[in-house]
């Protein structure tokens, strides 16, 4: 199992960005299904606030530049790559526990 986060925080994202990248509750559901459902997740975890946007998946490694693709067409937002981050396997299950 790899375990892989891609988000988005304060530290790197600017504030109008971070306020188009929020989700609703029932935007984070069909998000989580969507994804799940396109690229075989093992699983996915939402995390939005207003501070970030952090996708906690499982088994998405092979993946990574379609799933970001298709979240930069959700938002239509041309610029996520510049502030993205992207955390794998030990490193993302660090950055979990200090977030939670």
């Amino acid at each position: 199992m790899r375990f892989t986060v891609i988000g988005w925080n304060f530290k790197k994202t600017p504030i109008e960005v971070r306020e188009r990248l929020a989700l609703t509750q029932v935007q984070q559901i069909e998000l989580a299904s969507r994804l799940k459902e396109s690229f075989k997740l093992g699983g996915i975890v939402i995390l939005s606030t207003c501070n970030r946007t952090e996708f906690f998946l499982v088994n998405a490694e092979q993946q990574l530049n379609q799933i970001i693709e298709m979240l930069h067409k959700y938002w239509n937002i041309s610029d996520l790559r510049e502030s993205i981050y992207i955390l794998q396997n030990l490193d993302a299950s660090r950055h979990l526990f200090r977030v939670a």
